[in-house]
């Protein structure tokens, strides 16, 4: 079973929109977001309609325990 402690409003498994990832990382700039995306620092989001994105619950959940390590642990899988 995976950690729940991290965040209360954060579910276990599913996805999540971007109101939820405010709350859960503080981080209030979808550009900021997207920046860290791009380098890699973040978990990638999902489009579902062109007009809303999505992001893994899963995935959110191991940023937050070790944001760091899931930026190196997420380039190692990237590489070839």
């Amino acid at each position: 079973m995976q950690n729940t402690t991290i965040h209360p409003d954060l579910p276990v498994e599913g996805k999540v929109r971007f109101p939820t990832i405010k709350r859960v990382t503080g981080i209030m700039s979808r550009s900021t977001i997207w920046r860290y995306e791009q380098a890699g620092k973040f978990p990638k989001r999902t489009r579902i309609t062109p007009r809303m994105s999505v992001w893994d619950a899963g995935e959110l959940r191991e940023w937050l325990a070790d944001p760091t390590g899931w930026a190196t642990a997420a380039a190692s899988k990237a590489e070839p």
